[in-house]
């Protein structure tokens, strides 16, 4: 299944029509933050919430934003959904030949990553947050001189000469 946002903007932009305290469940679903339909989207429980606010003792409820505070404050009506999005598309250049019988590799990858983290309480949204990278470059390059040789190595196995 699909992402319904194309782009890390579309993304962002539907993130940004949700708004807390206002926001319900019902409402998530039409803007696509919903696990049965998105399958980039993970349900957490008020427990996992916890660790990721309070990870050690030396973090206090009372340091917590106002939603996540109430929303823990009332364990079995608190959860969340965590939506992960990384969109990669990678594109070779160079010498097709070359790259074919894997002598030369030329790699520019282009990606994108958006995650958020949606706060209910009950069926309403009490707190927000996201992060990502609208546009990741990365190029590799590759280079076997022997090419396809180079790898045939790894699939000779080493005769053990006590059986002779």
């Amino acid at each position: 299944m699909k992402s319904p946002w194309e782009s890390f903007a579309q993304a962002k932009e539907a993130f940004d029509k949700i708004i807390p305290y206002q926001t319900t469940r019902d409402e998530l679903q039409g803007l696509h933050f919903s696990p049965t339909k998105n399958p980039n989207i993970e349900v957490v429980t008020y427990l996992d919430l916890i660790n990721r606010f309070m990870p050690s003792s030396s973090f206090k409820k009372e340091d917590l934003p106002a939603g996540i505070q109430n929303c823990i404050a009332h364990n079995n009506k608190c959860s969340g959904y965590e939506l992960r999005i990384n969109r990669i598309q990678t594109e070779r250049f160079g010498n097709t030949f070359l790259d074919l019988f894997n002598v030369k590799r030329k790699l520019h990858r282009i990606s994108r990553k958006f995650i958020a983290l949606i706060v209910m309480k009950n069926n309403h949204v009490v707190y927000k947050i996201w992060s990502g990278k609208p546009r990741i470059n990365e190029f590799s390059y590759n280079k076997n001189p022997l090419g396809p040789l180079q790898e045939s190595e790894s699939l000779v196995t080493p005769v053990d000469p006590s059986l002779f």
